[in-house]
């Protein structure tokens, strides 16, 4: 229980390895350590066959230290609970994994034109969060969820403020900085809105 809310074991696995890699890598760091740089996603290394790093980036979340992490980690138990009890814990977990490592790969894929995608190292839990809210919009698109524990939102509002706010931050700081995100919530668009034309159909 974190401030009442119940946080089931496929999120709680992801919590936890989002801060003990952040944090092991933040005082690793400091002892002169570079392990963590192992995980990173640098598309040009994963060209190089790193493959391992299209699943290992999304739990590194160094932005706005520490703040940053708390608040992904407290956005991915107020999403992930009711995610993994509509879509089932092994199923959550695979779709957090599937969504890094499908925005990864294509941002590789893209840094083969953009030489300023292959030389960023993308770190940080935000694309796959944002991607599993633009999928719970979409599949509640009626229904309201507290961000954080705190902050309520509809459904409906979901997709164009992520959205919105991804270009927003492109704006200010390079659009090669948030194509993993704007990635993933066209990939979650798209797998989620099939999703729900199946299940209409049936």
């Amino acid at each position: 229980m974190v401030l009442g809310a119940r946080i089931p074991r496929a999120v709680a696995l992801l919590v936890g390895l989002t801060v003990g890699l952040t944090v092991g890598g933040a005082v690793t760091l400091q002892a002169g350590l570079t392990w963590v740089q192992l995980l990173v996603l640098q598309p040009e290394l994963v060209w190089r066959g790193q493959l391992w790093r299209l699943v290992t980036w999304p739990f590194l979340e160094f932005g706005l230290a520490p703040l940053g992490l708390v608040f992904a980690c407290l956005f991915l138990v107020s999403i992930g609970g009711p995610l993994t009890y509509r879509l089932g814990p092994p199923r959550m977990v695979a779709l957090y994994l599937a969504v890094a490592a499908l925005s990864g790969g294509l941002t590789c894929l893209l840094g083969l034109g953009w030489p300023s995608v292959m030389s960023f190292p993308y770190t940080g839990a935000w694309p796959s969060l944002t991607a599993l809210l633009v999928g719970w919009a979409i599949l509640v698109p009626n229904g309201t969820i507290f961000l954080s524990l705190i902050l309520p939102v509809r459904g409906r509002q979901v997709v164009f403020g992520s959205l919105g706010i991804a270009i927003l931050y492109g704006i200010f700081y390079g659009f090669h900085v948030v194509v993993p995100e704007l990635l993933a919530i066209l990939l979650a668009v798209g797998v989620f809105q099939s999703r729900r034309w199946a299940a209409n159909r049936q």
